[in-house]
């Protein structure tokens, strides 16, 4: 009983506080619990939702019993909200999974990269990742051939370049091919000046585009110069003084002398070996040399006398200095008659058998012609198949008389010596055959043959017998009138 009063002191206490809780009126602290004491006896089987009593051990008040049955309710109503939530939750869960996933702005859902939209380019490729459509670019210079170009840039684009390899090469060494490294579009830049060139029958560039044949004077060291504009091709022009050039050969420079290391024009002496300076000839002449005693030998080149050293001469006979310098030749006085000896005069030499080939014999052999070596006359053969001015040719026989080389004449074949018909029964004039011989076509049975000149005949053989290619005046009796006969002969009878 004690146990029951208590429960029900704790249903008032709960009912007072929820009175006090909804009215917002303050409850009475100091009460008589005396008053609360109640039987359970005197309790009604269903007492009043408002009765009030008290627990008979200790006074406290006892909350009323339909207190308990709402809180009940209560609570069952909050687990059947719990519920509604759950069966909420899973609700839309099935609905999210029925709709698929949720994939970004625009993007379509997929099972596979082929449910995708199809790429306008093989730079980008379709992905489908956790079923949503997306993209993903090749890797750079991947071919591919749209929006004219032909390597992926690696951002899905299709372009013409990576790099100036990719482009199509000029036609000329003087351009070079770019690609813009914004744009990766193909284009060219000019060659340096002086890049060497082999195209529109030039050496180097000019550095405007275009390969040009003259360098020499381009303001650069180019195409086979040894140094600035001289050297090579540009022949003797490297300087030997203020500042000496570069060269590779004596032929570089002015004063044909390069030596040194490294290799440079050198300036002339009179002991160089080279006429250079103001010598009139090798190592001799001219002021500097002529003041060092360095005059010139009969048959040397020189300015005034004084370049000229006494000699004798020809034939032993004594000359005299001499006074002049005839032709700017250095002589040594008035020369021996050379021609009484049957020889002629070299004004460095003496008499001598010659001084050149026709100094010397005829050979009477047009295949062997005279030469003269050091003065000295001698004989050659001329080189085989030449076919010199004096060989007689005979016309129209396919052969060519030629030198075989030996020193004699030899036929050989040629194919342009074409024969002359002297019928019109014969056409077609060749050369056939080994070796080659003339050959004509005969004209057709019959053809017309008059301008033959040859009454009375007038028409050419049968092609099918020994009279073909023949001016004949019958083949067949009915070429011939009067009641004549063609016979064997092919002549009417």
């Amino acid at each position: 009983m004690a146990t029951h009063k208590t429960a029900l002191g704790a249903l008032v206490a709960a009912a007072v506080a929820l009175a006090t809780g909804a009215t917002g009126c303050e409850v009475i602290a100091d009460f008589d619990r005396g008053k609360l004491l109640v039987d359970a006896g005197d309790l009604d089987a269903n007492p009043p939702s408002d009765a009030t009593v008290t627990d008979a051990n200790d006074g406290s008040p006892l909350v009323d019993a339909t207190a308990d049955a709402d809180a009940a309710s209560d609570s069952a109503t909050d687990a059947d909200a719990a519920s509604d939530s759950a069966t909420d939750a899973a609700d839309a869960a099935d609905a999210a999974k029925d709709a698929g996933p949720v994939c970004a702005a625009g993007g379509a859902s997929c099972g596979a990269p082929a449910d995708c939209a199809a790429q306008t380019t093989v730079c980008i490729t379709s992905t489908c990742a956790a079923n949503c459509c997306g993209t993903s670019y090749e890797p750079v210079r991947t071919p591919c051939a749209d929006n004219q170009g032909k390597l992926c840039d690696g951002a899905g684009t299709c372009v013409a370049c990576m790099l100036p390899s990719d482009c199509t090469p000029p036609t000329t060494l003087c351009k070079v091919s770019t690609c813009n490294a914004a744009a990766h579009t193909c284009g060219t830049a000019n060659a340096a000046k002086g890049t060497a060139c082999a195209d529109s029958g030039g050496v180097v560039c000019d550095g405007s585009g275009a390969c040009v044949a003259s360098h020499c004077n381009d303001g650069v060291m180019d195409a086979d110069e040894t140094d600035v504009d001289c050297g090579g091709s540009c022949g003797a022009t490297c300087k030997d003084t203020g500042p000496q050039q570069k060269c590779k050969a004596g032929g570089d420079c002015i004063s044909h002398v390069c030596s040194g290391a490294p290799l440079l024009c050198q300036p002339p002496t009179c002991t160089d070996g080279a006429k250079n300076g103001t010598e009139t000839a090798t190592d001799c002449g001219g002021p500097t040399c002529d003041g060092l005693g360095k005059t010139c030998a009969p048959g040397q080149a020189c300015g005034v006398q004084n370049d000229c050293t006494n000699a004798s001469g020809c034939a032993g006979a004594t000359y005299t200095s001499p006074a002049t310098c005839p032709a700017n030749i250095c002589v040594a006085g008035t020369q021996t008659n050379c021609a009484a000896t049957g020889l002629v005069c070299d004004v460095a030499s003496g008499c001598v058998a010659c001084n050149a080939p026709s100094d010397c014999p005829a050979t009477g052999n047009v295949c062997v012609v005279a030469t003269c070596t050091g003065h000295a006359c001698g004989t050659s053969n001329v080189t085989a198949g030449v076919a010199p001015p004096g060989l007689v040719q005979t016309p129209g026989d396919c052969q060519k008389l030629v030198c075989n080389g030996a020193g004699s004449v030899t036929s050989v074949d040629d194919g342009t010596d074409l024969p002359v018909s002297s019928t019109a029964c014969l056409t077609s004039p060749a050369c056939t055959g080994v070796p080659l011989t003339p050959s004509f076509t005969p004209a057709p049975t019959g053809t017309d043959c008059t301008s033959d000149n040859q009454p009375p005949k007038h028409l050419c053989g049968d092609t099918a017998s020994v009279f073909a290619g023949v001016c004949v005046e019958c083949n067949i009796d009915g070429d011939c009138t009067g009641g004549k006969t063609c016979s064997a002969a092919h002549a009417c009878q």
